[in-house]
């Protein structure tokens, strides 16, 4: 009877010990995925300037 309740909370703690490091690894997933969402961003910005640039230069040479 004693070793059923010890198993139990011995199973019931590593079940939170294993949510706890998966939660964690969440976290930092989702983080990573916003900087690289953010750094896309900007290079995509930077790259529509550039069209936009060349586009007035473009017209501008006719």
């Amino acid at each position: 009877m004693r070793g059923k309740i010890l198993f139990k909370i011995f199973t019931f703690i590593i079940t939170i010990v294993i949510g706890y490091f998966l939660y964690e690894h969440i976290i930092i997933l989702k983080n990573e995925y916003i900087k690289r969402e953010q750094h896309k961003s900007m290079v995509l910005e930077k790259i529509d300037k550039t069209y936009k640039e060349r586009d007035k230069d473009f017209y501008k040479n006719d």
